[in-house]
């Protein structure tokens, strides 16, 4: 798997978890904080991964640090949607459900972006092994962070 297939396998998986959290509008509040727990730590991990192995090569070697700062632009918007949704009462069924809908479309957005502006500079000076090799990182590192939400 290389770095591309990482990262959209990483985008999928974040994208099917705020489907779930849409969908629990219909179960208790620990399912829904189970799933935000799991949205963030899923964010959290994605964002290591860009830091450690995808901006600096958007940085360093494409000259492309506005990239970077548009990220996390978008990464401090989720975090702003996941504390709204934790702030809101336990029983609040349709601003959840509401807020919760906003969150999957705002990753939607982010995945999107991602896909067509930031991956293509990063495809402009990776090599295909380097691409390889920094997939089989990305993918083992989150299996380290996330093993317990079944990478």
């Amino acid at each position: 798997m290389n770095l591309y297939e990482a990262i959209a396998a990483e985008n999928g998986d974040l994208m099917r978890a705020t489907r779930k959290l849409v969908d629990s509008t219909l179960t208790g509040p620990q399912v829904r904080e189970d799933l935000l727990a799991e949205i963030a730590a899923r964010l959290d991990a994605q964002e290591a991964v860009r830091e450690n192995h995808v901006y600096p090569i958007l940085r360093l070697s494409a000259g492309r640090g506005d990239l970077v700062e548009q990220y996390h632009a978008r990464v401090s918007s989720l975090r702003g949607r996941i504390q709204e949704l934790r702030d809101l009462p336990r029983d609040s069924n349709e601003p959840f459900q509401c807020l919760a809908e906003f969150l999957h479309d705002d990753i939607e957005s982010m995945t999107h972006w991602e896909d067509h502006e930031a991956m293509p500079a990063v495809r402009d000076v990776l090599t295909d092994d380097e691409a390889a090799d920094l997939g089989e990182w990305v993918r083992a590192e989150q299996k380290t962070v996330l093993g317990k939400f079944q990478v």
